[in-house]
């Protein structure tokens, strides 16, 4: 009878949006959100891991991180976390140059929940359908919702022609975590 009692207590343990400011060199840190009413104690503010394999660099301004060159982007958590959100933007294309030009192409893992795509970008940012742009001169923009509980995803930047350097921005990321 004393579990049956517990459990819609440990069901109710709230759980906090957290936002994420990113330092130059990429590593995250998430604050909480004010709760209403207040979480007492006061949530714990979490740490994000960003790592990048060899030929990409990552730097991080506040909201932002701006991912560049042919690379594989991991984010870490210092726990299981839901329903991250984040801004994919500067998806772009330069399709005429020849060995000069890049097509830059976003593919996520796990598979993104959910996307609202604009900008002129398509696909469904998996590998087999990386998010990319067909068109020169448009800035391709995605915003996607990763529901977990997960506690790392990666991100693979790469181009799909010519030899210029890819380079997107990730924007505003969030997510939900219990405390």
């Amino acid at each position: 009878m004393a579990a049956v009692a517990a459990a819609p207590f440990a069901a109710a343990s709230p759980s906090v949006v957290y936002t994420v400011a990113f330092a130059a060199s990429g590593a995250g840190t998430a604050t909480p959100v004010a709760t209403t009413p207040p979480v007492t104690p006061a949530p714990p503010t979490l740490l994000v891991g960003v790592a990048a394999s060899s030929g990409g660099t990552i730097r991080g301004a506040g909201s932002a991180i701006t991912i560049s060159g042919s690379t594989t982007v991991t984010f870490t958590f210092d726990r299981a976390v839901t329903n991250i959100t984040f801004t994919l933007s500067g998806i772009n294309a330069v399709l005429n140059s020849g060995a000069k030009g890049f097509q830059d192409e976003v593919a996520l893992t796990p598979a993104p929940t959910r996307a609202t795509l604009s900008n002129g970008a398509t696909g469904a940012g998996t590998t087999a359908s990386p998010y990319t742009v067909t068109a020169e001169g448009v800035n391709g923009t995605v915003a996607v919702t990763l529901a977990g509980p997960i506690r790392s995803f990666s991100l693979k930047l790469s181009s799909a022609r010519g030899s210029a350097t890819p380079s997107i921005d990730l924007l505003n990321m969030r997510f939900n975590a219990a405390v």
